[in-house]
């Protein structure tokens, strides 16, 4: 692999957690707005959410092109010897841990504070609607991310082709 095609690579995987992002904004945030105050404001999401899209689907269809902005071109001698697919599947199990490790943290404080301050009552139910869609996206993310690092085989498979 060139140094490009390792950046190619990187460039595909930040494609596949912008599209991981752009599911909050498409499917959680407009859900939570309708209940709110703020209703008229759920295209504000999609419009953010399609933002992403397109970010991502610029990254996931021209990730050489870009790589070859960033890094000035190279022989093709000028390999590094890493295995295309092991790099991408080392890839997809970082990006998955980076998701658990910021989304676990969050979700255990909110679901112990909740715990102290329920008394007798169900925790859950102390709980605002906010509050809920917060938990709701944060376990999302948490079954996400440890989708990617389990299953970061096929994952890479979807990322890597022989002509990036």
């Amino acid at each position: 692999m060139t140094p490009q095609q390792v950046i190619g690579l990187g460039i595909r995987l930040v494609s596949l957690w912008l599209v991981t992002n752009t599911i909050t904004y498409i499917a959680f945030i407009p859900s939570a707005t309708s209940s709110a105050e703020v209703s008229g404001q759920a295209h504000a999401a999609y419009w953010v959410g399609g933002a992403y899209l397109l970010g991502a689907a610029l990254l996931w269809f021209f990730p050489m092109w870009i790589a070859h902005r960033l890094l000035p071109r190279t022989k093709f001698e000028n390999k590094l010897e890493m295995p295309a697919l092991e790099v991408a599947r080392v890839g997809c199990s970082l990006i998955g841990l980076w998701i658990f490790s910021h989304a676990l943290p969050v979700i255990a404080w909110v679901l112990l504070r909740a715990f102290v301050d329920s008394n007798d009552q169900s925790f859950f139910r102390t709980l605002t609607p906010g509050v809920k869609l917060d938990v709701a996206i944060y376990l999302f993310q948490i079954v996400l991310s440890l989708v990617l690092i389990l299953r970061s085989g096929d994952f890479a498979q979807l990322i890597y082709r022989e002509k990036l």
